[in-house]
């Protein structure tokens, strides 16, 4: 939609369970590094357009750390003129599967420190703040009930 033409951010999250230690996975930065280009290369950005943070998993219900667990954040900042939305559809459309093997070689070919490890879930990607989800046609959509994003009301059925 062309309310999201040139939104600025386009940000979410995943979770992952590494097998082993998770503080030196979070530590590591190859890892990092290596979801910041799989990020990039899936949408179609440069590198310095994505910004990673690893840290620990909570559970909401619980203040207890969870080994293993971890939240990895992204924020993109799409190029000028480019279309936010379809940088959101590119990252819903990924599989955990692919995620996972995807930034493992992308660790391994920069000689890093290679972990086990599963995408376990991602977070729907918001453009500046308003969820982006794919529409049965295939067309990336704005669906909430009323987002103002870019000084525009969208209103989409669920």
């Amino acid at each position: 939609p062309a309310a999201a033409v040139g939104a600025k951010r386009v940000t979410g999250s995943m979770k992952v369970q590494v097998e082993g230690d998770a503080a030196a996975f979070i530590a590591d930065p190859m890892v990092k590094m290596g979801f910041r280009q799989h990020l990039a290369e899936i949408v179609g950005v440069p590198e310095s357009a994505v910004k990673v943070t690893l840290s620990l998993a909570r559970r909401l219900s619980e203040t207890r750390r969870l080994a293993g667990a971890v939240r990895v954040d992204y924020e993109i900042t799409p190029p000028a003129g480019a279309d936010a939305s379809a940088v959101a559809s590119a990252i819903s459309a990924m599989s955990s599967k692919d995620v996972a093997a995807k930034v493992t070689q992308k660790i391994a070919a920069a000689g890093g420190k290679v972990y086990a490890f599963t995408v376990t879930e991602s977070s729907v990607p918001q453009v500046d703040g308003a969820a982006v989800r794919q529409a049965a046609s295939g067309a990336p959509g704005l669906c909430a009930s009323s987002v103002l994003l870019l000084a525009a009301a969208v209103t989409c059925a669920t």
